[in-house]
């Protein structure tokens, strides 16, 4: 405090305004500078310049119409950097997320050094559709970089949206194997709901159902009379296991 002073009588250091001084004045300046503060979901505009950071690089991968609406940023070095990590933690908050949003939600790597946050984004609600809007604009963005993202593990919170999304996946690839036990005028019907749910989650088991149809939906290696169990059970045993 002695220094401050000293430096203050030999005109070195000039007194720091008190902020309510210079408030109005800042907020001149903000509205001048920056975009005005959007009053609803359906009025929030990202112009151009703020799509990348201050290196002049993009960062915003997702930008979703409402409803549930999704804005995400990332950068290229950053996921480049969780493309070979085989391990990723999730992590939301709802009480820090930004104005107009419900919840924020950040997905982050460890390496050898430190944990390092990778993607943020924040959602319009709390609801899957938003969950399946990032992770489907996340591999979007990827692919178009030939960036790799394959993790064996994820590790997150008992968040019901994200388990949600993933049994619904696993309950649609037991459905394609429990196709031979239902009627066989069903099929065609079946399999067009499996894959929209599917195919909806991630284009890549597009692969999958395609190898399904080819082999057995539409013209056929195997025709529906070879597979589908249908008429016969109850009739006779299901498997072979009684040989």
């Amino acid at each position: 405090m002695i220094e401050l002073l000293l430096r203050r009588e030999n005109g070195t250091a000039a007194p720091v305004p008190v902020f309510r001084a210079w408030k109005s004045t800042l907020y001149s300046i903000r509205k001048i500078i920056l975009p005005p503060t959007p009053l609803s979901i359906s009025s929030i505009y990202i112009p151009e310049d703020i799509r990348y950071n201050n290196t002049k690089k993009e960062s915003l991968f997702c930008n979703s119409p409402s409803p549930d609406k999704v804005i995400a940023f990332a950068l290229e070095e950053a996921l480049k950097l969780l493309s070979p990590n085989p391990h990723w933690n999730g992590d939301d908050t709802f009480r820090t997320s930004p104005a107009l949003f419900a919840r924020s939600y950040y997905i982050y790597v460890w390496d050898e050094y430190s944990m390092k946050p990778i993607i943020y984004s924040c959602y319009e609600n709390k609801s899957e559709t938003c969950c399946h809007k990032l992770l489907e604009s996340l591999f979007v963005h990827v692919k178009k970089r030939n960036i790799t993202l394959n993790p064996s593990t994820i590790f997150i919170d008992f968040e019901q949206l994200t388990l949600s999304k993933q049994e619904n996946v696993h309950r649609e690839i037991a459905n394609i194997i429990a196709l031979p036990l239902i009627l066989p005028n069903e099929i065609n019907n079946c399999m067009e709901n499996i894959i929209d749910e599917l195919c909806n989650y991630d284009s890549e088991l597009e692969k999958l159902t395609n190898y399904v149809i080819k082999n057995y939906i539409e013209d056929a290696r195997f025709s529906s009379a070879m597979w589908n169990n249908f008429d016969t059970i109850d009739e006779r045993p299901r498997t072979n296991s009684h040989l």
